[in-house]
C-alpha cells in the first residue's frame, strides 16, 4: 500500500526535533523548507503505486513518498550510497529530522535503491521542472538557460579482474566480427568462434585463485599465458576482418569509378553520327 508521509509526529519525536533545532545545516533548512511542496512528492508517489497492480490499496505498507525523495536528495547532496545513507539516517538524528523517519524504522538500503531505480527519469524530470518553477517563483533564477549534468548509477557488476577483462574483450570482439560478417554478406576467410576456449580459461583461473602459495601461482601464470594467447589471436582475427573489409569498400569504390567514365569509341562514334555545324563558323 501506499503511503504519501508518514503519520503525526509522536511527543518524543517532537523533543527529539527541538533538541536539534540547532544543529541543522544552512542547505538542509533550505531544502526542507523547498521539499514540503507536495507536487514535488506527487510524482513519487504516482510511481510507488504503479509498482503492482493494487499497490495503491493492498499489501503491506510502502516507504511513504516524502521520505523516499529526502533520502534521495541526501543520498545526492553529500555523494553517498545507498548504504552510507542508511547508515547516515539511522544514526544521526539531524537526518532522521529531514527525512521525516522520526522514530520509526530506516528503511534498508535495498529498498530506497529499488524504489529510486523505479523511478526512472521521467519522474526525476518532473522533480527537476518543479524545482525549476519553484526558483523561478521566488527569484532565486531566471530560468533562461539549464545546465545538465550527469549522475553516476549504481549497479551490480562482476569484480574486474585480469581474466575476465581479457574475457569480455574477447567476446566483444568475437561478436562484432559476426555482426560484420553478416552486414558484408560473408568473408574471404571466416570468423572463427574461440569463447568456449576462452571461458574455459577464464573459468580455470578462477578456481586455481583459490590456490595459496607458489603451487598456485606458478599454474595461475601457466593459465594466463594461454588465455592472453587465445585473446592476441582473437585480435589478429578482428584486425584481418577490417582489413579484408576496407580492401572490399576500396574495390567497390574503384569499381564505381570505372563504371562511371565514357568510352572513348563510343564517344567518337557519337560525335560522328552528329557532325558539326559549319554553317555557325560561318556565321560568326
Amino acid at each position: 500500500m501506499v503511503q504519501w508521509r508518514n503519520g503525526q509526529m509522536s511527543l518524543c519525536d517532537g523533543f527529539w526535533a527541538r533538541e536539534v533545532d540547532d544543529l541543522w545545516p544552512a542547505w538542509m533548512r533550505v531544502a526542507d523548507r523547498l521539499l514540503e511542496d507536495e507536487e514535488l512528492i506527487e510524482p513519487v508517489y504516482h510511481a510507488q503505486g504503479q509498482r503492482w497492480k493494487q499497490s495503491r490499496t493492498r499489501g503491506r505498507k510502502q516507504t511513504p513518498a516524502e521520505v523516499v525523495l529526502r533520502m534521495l536528495v541526501l543520498k545526492h547532496a553529500n555523494h553517498w550510497s545507498f548504504e552510507e545513507t542508511e547508515q547516515q539516517v539511522r544514526a544521526n538524528i539531524v537526518c532522521r529530522e529531514f527525512a521525516r523517519v522520526g522514530l520509526d524504522r530506516v528503511p534498508d538500503a535495498k529498498v530506497i535503491g529499488k524504489i529510486a531505480k523505479l523511478l526512472g527519469p521521467e519522474v526525476v524530470e518532473q522533480v527537476h521542472r518543479r524545482l525549476i518553477e519553484v526558483a523561478k517563483q521566488e527569484g532565486a533564477i531566471q530560468g533562461r538557460r539549464l545546465r545538465v549534468d550527469t549522475t553516476v548509477v549504481e549497479t551490480n557488476i562482476h569484480y574486474p579482474t585480469d581474466s575476465s577483462l581479457l574475457g569480455d574483450g574477447a567476446r566483444v570482439l568475437t561478436r562484432l566480427m559476426k555482426k560484420v560478417e553478416t552486414a558484408v554478406g560473408g568473408l574471404a576467410q571466416g570468423v572463427r568462434d574461440r569463447m568456449r576456449t576462452v571461458k574455459k580459461k577464464v573459468v580455470a583461473i578462477a578456481i586455481s585463485s583459490r590456490r595459496k602459495g607458489p603451487e598456485g601461482d606458478k599454474q595461475r601464470q601457466q593459465l594466463y599465458k594461454k588465455l592472453l594467447t587465445v585473446t592476441r589471436r582473437v585480435v589478429n582475427q578482428a584486425k584481418r576482418v577490417t582489413q579484408q573489409v576496407g580492401e572490399r569498400s576500396k574495390a567497390k569504390q574503384k569499381k564505381g569509378a570505372v563504371a562511371g567514365v565514357p568510352d572513348d569509341h563510343d564517344g567518337g562514334a557519337d560525335q560522328a553520327s552528329h557532325p558539326p555545324d559549319q554553317g555557325a563558323d560561318l556565321r560568326r
